[in-house]
């Protein structure tokens, strides 16, 4: 099983530019994303609570300790884990499916990584 599935991506990265292209971007942006959380979290260990969301209406409505910060990191792990195996999935039997699941994954990454950033800034 897992032989077929490294199988299907060797193939997908191969011979997809646009795949391999945005596997990299995404995995980029991951990275940049947790050293982000991490530069702001920790040198900030004993603050109590942090803003976690605002609205312009209401102000703060969601706050909360430092390590809910990193949500965000672990969802866009969790969403590359399983855009690659889709698209390794997919390419094989609809190769738009595949680019269109990898395209998916960096701009997904990116709102990600812009929301932590924005968070971060509501926080200084």
């Amino acid at each position: 099983m897992w032989e077929a599935f490294f199988d299907h991506y060797r193939l997908a990265v191969r011979e997809a530019r646009v795949v391999r292209v945005s596997l990299l971007l995404s995995v980029a942006v991951l990275v940049l994303h947790l050293i982000l959380a991490f530069w702001f979290i920790v040198p900030r260990l004993g603050a109590p609570i942090f803003v976690l969301h605002y609205t312009v209406y209401f102000g703060p409505d969601q706050v909360g300790p430092a390590w809910q910060l990193l949500a965000a990191p672990g969802l866009g792990a969790l969403i590359l884990l399983v855009n690659a195996a889709l698209t390794a999935h997919f390419y094989v039997r609809n190769r738009w499916a595949g680019l269109f699941l990898s395209a998916l994954s960096f701009f997904l990454q990116l709102l990600l990584a812009v929301s932590t950033f924005l968070i971060v800034l509501l926080n200084l």
